[in-house]
């Protein structure tokens, strides 16, 4: 049987991967995300991180794949 700490461990393990994957969709440094929010939230019994953070005035919300690490969906506002 599959642990249920999966989806934490996973999250605390990878938030500098998250990190990594929104700079290079947005040609920023890792660096300029010092200030945001993630969240591990199950959608359609898939994990998914929900990254939520200002930059140049626009608030970006991500939501990418917790097994795969795509981008599943991104919204500027």
């Amino acid at each position: 049987p599959r642990s249920t700490l999966f989806p934490y461990t996973t999250l605390f393990r990878s938030r500098n991967q998250v990190k990594t994957i929104i700079s290079e969709d947005l040609g920023i440094k890792k660096e300029m995300l010092d200030n945001y929010n993630i969240d591990l939230k199950r959608k359609n019994k898939k994990f998914v991180y929900k990254v939520t953070f200002k930059y140049m005035n626009e608030t970006y919300t991500y939501q990418i794949s917790a097994k795969t690490g795509c981008i599943l969906t991104n919204k500027t506002s």
